[in-house]
């Protein structure tokens, strides 16, 4: 009886529960006779009340009701499935022809029509048809529910690999201070203060004691965004501290930039640039040397209240930087210091009107510490970027 059906349809049909909605004894056998072999399960129910209870109590997919029955018509009975079942397949059955059923069927998304008497071909063409819709409807949602379990393990895999990224970075930045008074000519308390916006940021720093008097601060900055400005600022960071490292008790400031721009210059992009501070503070002689290539103004106090800019002395490195300045300043007179990349001021503050570098300068000459800072810069942002 249904070696016409398609061999996929029929597999699926296999797998199917029916409920079979019908008062009449005689179409109930022959439903059974059309759907013993076809489906897995035929469950039979003699009225729309007894058919919708059926339905709610048992795992149903696919039903097939007659219009006109005692206790709840047809009709009825779909309304109440289709209070909480929108998508359930409904074939109808009716003897008349009434244009007003016809509507409001198709208005609850029955899928297809059958007039009786019965005629065992259009029975079957009915239910094959409708299990296409089915099946092609339960291939979309487990294609949909695949593709999302794909995209939560690949979320998940790519948060695991942004935490182990950042893990990466931390450990490429080197910080010999931490929060700590610092014992050399003079007592020094050095703080710090890092915040990416996203894991691979492109800024970066590096805090190292180069003697008990000398210190050497180093922040970078990636000019571009995204994975290449971050692999170049760790990059650079890391082959600074490696020849901190090597060469700590013959240091230069002037050998650490021609080695560093010698190693990086060949790794740069041809439109790509970054900003950096090289700072070396040396308290025995009460000097800093700094070269500063594209950074923002460093902010020094002095003690009288006065706030010192620092500018930079050198343009972005690229690939074709050849010649960097190194200048130098008396400290003597100084008492605090300000060393950050340009996030900290693009940042745009409350009053929308503003960006932080307008508020830097008042804000660091009123702080004795970092974190009295930082609560002062983090209260005027309506968003935070990087320190």
């Amino acid at each position: 009886m249904n070696s016409h059906i398609d061999d996929s349809v029929l597999h699926y049909l296999n797998s199917l529960t029916l409920l079979c909605v019908e008062d009449n004894k005689t179409t109930q056998l022959l439903y059974e006779s059309i759907f013993n072999e076809l489906v897995e399960d035929v469950i039979f129910a003699d009225n729309g009340e007894d058919g919708y209870q059926k339905y709610k109590n048992e795992k149903i997919d696919l039903i097939i009701v007659d219009y006109d029955m005692p206790v709840l018509n047809g009709i009825d009975m779909i309304k109440k499935i289709r209070d909480n079942d929108k998508e359930i397949p409904i074939i109808l059955v009716s003897a008349i022809q009434d244009i007003d059923v016809i509507v409001l069927a198709l208005q609850l998304n029955v899928s297809n029509f059958l007039k009786k008497p019965i005629i065992v071909s259009e029975v079957m063409k009915a239910v094959e048809n409708v299990s296409k819709l089915l099946f092609a409807g339960n291939y979309l949602k487990e294609q949909r529910e695949k593709k999302i379990r794909e995209l939560e393990r690949k979320e998940e895999y790519n948060s695991y690999q942004e935490d182990l990224a950042f893990s990466k970075e931390l450990n490429i930045l080197r910080n010999d201070f931490y929060y700590q008074m610092h014992k050399n000519s003079s007592a020094t308390l050095i703080d710090f203060f890092y915040k990416p916006l996203d894991v691979l940021s492109g800024d970066a720093y590096s805090a190292r004691e180069i003697t008990e008097d000398i210190q050497l601060f180093f922040i970078i900055d990636g000019m571009s965004k995204g994975l290449s400005a971050s692999l170049s600022s760790m990059l650079f960071t890391a082959y600074i501290n490696h020849i901190v490292d090597k060469i700590k008790h013959d240091f230069t400031l002037t050998n650490l930039i021609e080695s560093a721009l010698d190693y990086i210059k060949p790794i740069l992009l041809e439109d790509e640039a970054i900003s950096a501070d090289f700072i070396v503070i040396d308290y025995k002689s009460t000097t800093m040397h700094y070269c500063k290539f594209a950074m923002p103004s460093s902010l020094l106090e002095s003690t009288s209240k006065e706030i010192i800019y620092i500018k930079s002395n050198n343009p972005p490195i690229s690939k074709y930087t050849k010649t960097f300045e190194i200048s130098k300043m008396d400290i003597e007179q100084i008492t605090k210091f300000l060393f950050y990349s340009d996030g900290i001021v693009e940042n745009s503050t409350r009053n929308r009107q503003t960006l932080y570098a307008d508020y830097i300068k008042d804000d660091f000459l009123s702080s004795f510490t970092k974190d009295e800072l930082r609560e002062k810069f983090c209260g005027r942002l309506i968003h935070k970027k990087m320190i």
